[in-house]
């Protein structure tokens, strides 16, 4: 157990592509929801179609969710590739 807790950090330590992805992946997470809350408060209907402003909301913030979590899985199965390859790379003897 403890040589494949240091396997992964050796390989981590020297791919930088799986580091990135691994930062990258919960940073646009983060950053799709805030900027989808902060869109989707603008929305605002006047008139006859004022009481469907919630729901349409709702709807519209839904979306930026997939979004967000469909940029986390994508980084996510980049990083497992990436280290993956880099793994071969790095420990095949």
């Amino acid at each position: 157990m403890k040589d494949m807790f240091e396997e992964l950090l050796l390989v981590l330590a020297y791919s930088r592509r799986t580091q990135v992805a691994l930062v990258l992946g919960p940073t646009f997470f983060i950053v799709i929801l805030v900027l989808g809350a902060y869109l989707v408060n603008g929305i605002q209907f006047q008139g006859l179609l004022a009481p469907l402003t919630d729901p349409i909301r709702e709807v519209v913030l839904g979306r930026y969710e997939e979004a967000a979590w469909a940029a986390l899985g994508t980084f996510m199965a980049l990083a497992v590739r990436s280290y993956l390859k880099d793994r071969k790379r790095l420990l095949s003897f």
